[in-house]
């Protein structure tokens, strides 16, 4: 019987890993397997936060900060109505939040409260939009 060719050590150990753990490394099969995991968890998470409302919260958030926007813009307008414009004004100058300021594309966000400089400056007359739609009359009695 000749004597068999000497096979290299990288060979035997491949070989013997192979038996031992039964898959190799990069296996078509454990790779698909992998995939399926990664997707099955995330169809998972799409699905439960579709499934509490958290989708269409997200859909709807540009829509419900304008609108709450407006609101605050509507209730300037109304104090300014009532002649206390100055005085909402000085109020939000020394009242403002550190991190108060104007954000570019403000009706993308989900930002609920326009920015103070800006409604200041709606008070104080000089962004518009402060003028009272109706105004009020005062009856006095003869």
């Amino acid at each position: 019987m000749p004597p068999r060719p000497r096979r290299p050590p990288r060979a035997d150990y491949e070989e013997h890993r192979r038996e031992r753990v039964g898959i190799e490394l990069f296996d078509p099969r454990l790779i698909l397997a992998l995939f399926a995991m990664r997707a099955l968890k995330w169809i998972t998470r799409a699905t439960l936060r579709f499934a509490n409302g958290g989708f269409g919260l997200w859909l709807t958030r540009p829509l419900w900060g304008a609108y709450w926007r407006a609101r605050e813009y509507r209730a300037d307008a109304y104090a300014a109505s009532l002649g206390q414009a100055d005085e909402l004004a000085d109020f939000l100058e020394t009242h403002t939040l550190i991190h108060d300021h104007p954000v570019p594309f403000v009706w993308l966000t989900e930002e609920t409260h326009p920015p103070s400089e800006l409604r200041i400056d709606r008070l104080r007359g000089r962004g518009g939009g402060t003028e009272p739609r109706h105004q009020r009359v005062v009856l006095e009695s003869p």
